[in-house]
């Protein structure tokens, strides 16, 4: 009689810790996807603003830095320095031209 407490308990333990394995898993897969998602749309808004920075450039306005929403950027001959207001790091790009 008493084995079977026992066992029942033992089956439920294992079950849990699957439940757990499997619920890390799944929470390990969302944050990579949240990650990947971030970085996209962080890539996005480094372009956004290197080209509309290039676009005030060509227009005439000529700044050390142009000031935008979502940061600032220099433009240099060959690179683009973007400063994100997201980020506490500065994001060096080369400019294609």
């Amino acid at each position: 009689m008493k084995r079977k407490p026992a066992s029942l308990l033992l089956s439920a333990c294992l079950f849990l810790s699957l439940l757990l394995l499997l619920l890390q898993g799944y929470l390990h897969v969302y944050e990579r996807q949240m990650r990947t998602l971030q970085l996209a749309e962080e890539n996005y808004q480094v372009k956004s603003l290197i080209a509309l920075a290039q676009m005030r450039k060509a227009q005439g306005e000529d700044c050390d830095w142009y000031m935008f929403n979502l940061g600032r950027v220099h433009l240099d001959k060959t690179h683009a320095r973007i400063k994100l207001k997201i980020r506490t790091k500065t994001i060096v790009k080369p400019i294609a031209e």
